[in-house]
């Protein structure tokens, strides 16, 4: 097998990269991303790949974008190579980078893509407008898409009765992120207080959404059978809870320490943010304060560790629970935003990547996902579906079970205009 110069390079101790444990299935990956080994190549092209242990989904990890080829003399003459436009930028799909900024993305076919002549478009602008703007547009036949995974989807949408509204395969989970390695998180009481104290169903009516209530962390259709039980605390038991951290802490309501709740600037964090606030407020007598960022800034943020709480929305990219429990697995992992860790978890996950009998994996991936359930380092909110609406005149688009858009053998039925948007 060969293994992509991007796969190589996301493996050196020197690259950040938030998902570079989806290579850890390969034997010593991890070790050669902490320093200990070096990664011994066959030929400039080829590695020799012995897995860490059985591993069902490695050929689906191998299509994820990581995973996608990168020219070593590319990487060597422009490091910065993936943030770049324009010429500079690598791209071996069917579309180029020509433009990025404020406004949006602008995309060009790639003429040395290896199936070129397959691409019917020329052109692909994806545009970043308020919903009703969007809106608008769509209902005027200005653009040609609306909705996920482009953009989120607005309860304006809904409105639109023609084309029909079509979501995609899997659902996205939200969660109410704990940074455990700030005080006063590192306290299962403050989490269960905080988390007791939500009212799932008073979130979704505000939201209008189709959402529905979560209380796994794992995406819909990972869960084990029991996380899709009622819920079973109360109210009272929130305060209850709460009352006796604060004694243990020694402080009161009134000095409680002053926290932030970070979230991006989508419509569903925001109202959702504020009515976690409130929530708190009314049950627990505690107030946060709200921070809106970009997309870009509140990943970075989260990455590091650089904030109380968050609003986090997750969607597995491989169809096995092992990706979103992953996730939990080391604090030295970027990706676990939370910081918890577990050894009775990490045992459990690694029974369950050495398990060959499937019934006995699932067994130790349930046993793993009770953990976080009682653990809570996220609270989980809701899942909410991925809807989105295309033109009728739009065909051949594909979308993937890992809920992604390709545009490659898209077509117009009718002539249109080569500068319409998406």
């Amino acid at each position: 097998m060969i293994l992509p110069t991007l796969g190589k390079k996301a493996l050196l101790p020197s690259f950040f990269s938030t998902f570079s444990h989806l290579f850890y299935p390969i034997k010593h990956s991890r070790a050669a991303k902490e320093g200990l080994l070096s990664i011994e190549v066959i030929d400039h092209k080829t590695l020799k790949v012995e897995l860490e242990y059985p591993c069902a989904y490695f050929l689906e990890l191998t299509t994820h974008p990581l995973y996608s080829p990168i020219h070593s003399c590319v990487d060597a003459l422009h490091p910065h190579w993936s943030l770049q436009e324009g010429k500079v930028y690598v791209c071996n799909g069917p579309f180029q980078l020509k433009k990025s900024d404020s406004t949006g993305f602008e995309l060009i076919k790639n003429p040395y893509y290896w199936e070129a002549e397959q691409v019917k478009l020329d052109h692909i602008l994806i545009m970043q407008t308020n919903f009703s703007t969007a809106y608008l547009m769509f209902k005027n036949k200005e653009i040609d898409w609306i909705g996920r995974p482009l953009r989120p989807w607005h309860p304006l949408f809904s409105n639109i009765s023609d084309p029909t509204i079509e979501t995609l395969p899997r659902k996205m989970v939200y969660w109410s992120t704990f940074n455990v390695a700030r005080s006063p998180f590192q306290h299962l009481k403050i989490r269960q207080a905080l988390a007791w104290a939500i009212q799932r169903q008073l979130l979704i009516n505000a939201l209008q959404n189709q959402a529905v209530p979560a209380l796994s962390p794992l995406p819909f259709d990972h869960r084990n059978a029991l996380s899709f039980r009622e819920e079973g605390n109360t109210l009272e038991q929130a305060e209850s809870v709460f009352e006796e951290v604060l004694k243990e802490l020694g402080i009161t309501k009134k000095n409680f320490p002053p926290l932030t709740m970070i979230h991006s600037t989508s419509e569903i964090a925001e109202k959702t943010v504020k009515m976690l606030i409130e929530q708190w407020k009314h049950i627990l007598g505690i107030s946060l304060k709200i921070k809106r960022l970009s997309w870009k800034a509140m990943f970075y943020c989260i990455s590091e560790g650089n904030f109380d709480m968050a609003l986090v929305s997750w969607m597995a990219s491989i169809d096995d629970p092992i990706y979103t429990l992953n996730a939990f697995r080391y604090t030295k992992d970027s990706i676990n935003f939370s910081r918890w860790e577990n050894p009775t978890y990490q045992t459990l996950l690694s029974k369950a990547d050495h398990a060959f009998d499937l019934k006995e994996r699932r067994a130790h991936l349930g046993a793993a996902e009770a953990i976080l359930i009682q653990e809570i380092p996220v609270i989980s909110l809701f899942d909410e579906p991925v809807p989105y609406v295309r033109n009728n005149n739009l065909a051949g688009v594909l979308t993937t079970p890992a809920n992604a858009v390709d545009f490659r053998n898209a077509y117009f039925i009718k002539p249109f205009n080569p500068m319409r948007k998406i």
